[in-house]
């Protein structure tokens, strides 16, 4: 189907931010791993290397690595919440 360019530009916007927010938890994650010593440096370089990898699919506009970013993205809002919740109840 045809897009009018309104709703083109609606979605470039949508995948930005999905974009940015992944990179961040992309990288927090890499340090928060190498600041736990919970994980290995090859572990936490292996996480970076895979988010990268999809990244670079993502900016390719390949469906099945939006789709991971997009479920990645909202995985981390969910346990961020987990996280917000239980701090509250404890």
């Amino acid at each position: 189907m045809y897009e009018f360019k309104h709703e083109r530009e609606r979605k470039e916007k949508i995948l930005k931010i999905y974009l940015i927010i992944f990179g961040i938890t992309a990288i927090a994650t890499f340090f928060y791993g190498l600041y736990t010593n919970r994980s290995s440096l090859a572990g936490s370089f292996f996480s970076l290397v895979f988010s990268l990898i999809i990244l670079i699919f993502a900016r390719k506009r390949k469906g099945w690595a939006i789709f991971l970013i997009q479920l990645l993205v909202w995985m981390h809002v969910v346990v961020l919440l987990l996280v917000i919740v239980v701090s509250i109840l404890q």
